[in-house]
């Protein structure tokens, strides 16, 4: 099946087949330097965000999960082996105190800005916490953050080499406001399953 013959009801179905999206995280993951490990990641990670959204305030950032989105998010991109012992340098208060800051910027329903605003409050305290893995943080406890993926980028129009910013960052939620508003999707959380699904036909043949 080509990607151009599917249309955007055909992809939401895919969506909303649990079985049709693990099989393609499962493909994705095999891209991977550690399959195993990043199918577990991302069903620990990102089990559901709406419900996770429901509960935001009684939400917390630990070194742990932090090191473990950072695994998930390495995982998923370039091989950076200096960030996690980067990334752990960072105390344990300072990580709860920034996550905190973030979240009281991030509103059930978010804007661009306010999701901005919710990264950088998140990325600037913290050493080894660019927008990207920010973006990683809030978008496993919020359904309507995007994560700051080399797919979604790429889609988004971002030119390459990419450089992680957060005026990248911002043409990207620019780009998704505007896909969901075509797609009428109520969360990122679906949209993203869509895009990954779609990128993944796209780029590794899968499913053709």
């Amino acid at each position: 099946m080509a990607l151009s013959s599917l249309s955007s009801d055909a992809l939401s179905a895919l969506v909303l087949d649990p079985a049709s999206y693990t099989s393609l995280v499962a493909a994705h993951a095999a891209l991977t330097r550690d399959p195993d490990a990043f199918i577990r990641l991302d069903a620990e990670l990102f089990p559901g965000r709406a419900a996770a959204a429901a509960s935001q305030s009684q939400l917390d950032l630990t070194k742990e999960k932090l090191m473990d989105i950072l695994k998930w998010k390495l995982l998923r991109g370039k091989h950076r082996p200096f960030l996690p012992k980067l990334v752990a340098s960072n105390s344990e208060s300072a990580i709860r105190a920034a996550f905190s800051a973030a979240m009281a910027l991030l509103t059930p329903k978010p804007t661009p800005a306010s999701i901005l605003a919710a990264t950088s409050a998140l990325s600037t305290p913290l050493k080894g916490v660019g927008p990207a893995t920010a973006s990683a943080v809030l978008a496993a406890v919020s359904p309507h953050v995007p994560f700051m993926s080399d797919e979604i980028m790429h889609s988004a129009g971002v030119r390459k080499p990419f450089k992680y910013s957060v005026k990248e960052y911002e043409q990207v939620l620019q780009w998704v406001d505007r896909q969901m508003e075509a797609f009428q999707a109520e969360a990122v959380n679906n949209f993203k399953k869509m895009l990954l699904i779609t990128m993944t036909i796209q780029y590794n043949g899968i499913g053709t």
